[in-house]
């Protein structure tokens, strides 16, 4: 987190904090794919958040998820642009998905007991 400048750090805590849920609306998403629910409107959903975490995560000091959800938003755009189909955005992007879930879990606060210092830390 070295070099945040300190008025950033509420906008950090914020994203934080919002991270576990974004990962349970990624995962329910997921889970609709998975069951065939209107799963290219999931999908393109998916790219939606990506796109928006995607815009401040690395600013915040988390790099690997601002990767990971660039990443996901490219393999959705090309769905959306219609330069690909649903199943090869979906092979592309399942993978992208399920790390970056891991990664918001990991950064939410609840991840480690400890109010979030040590997610905080981690960046």
């Amino acid at each position: 987190m070295t070099g945040l400048s300190p008025a950033l750090l509420p906008l950090r805590a914020r994203f934080i904090d919002l991270n576990l849920s974004r990962a349970d609306e990624l995962l329910h998403l997921r889970q609709r794919i998975a069951a065939g629910q209107d799963a290219i409107r999931a999908l393109l959903a998916i790219g939606d958040i990506a796109h928006k975490i995607c815009g401040v995560a690395g600013t915040l000091g988390f790099e690997r998820i601002g990767q990971l959800s660039f990443d996901l938003d490219q393999s959705i755009i090309a769905l959306r642009n219609r330069q690909t189909d649903f199943v090869s955005a979906w092979r592309k992007s399942q993978p992208v998905l399920d790390a970056l879930i891991a990664a918001l879990r990991g950064s939410a606060p609840q991840a480690d007991g400890d109010g979030g210092a040590a997610a905080q830390a981690r960046g």
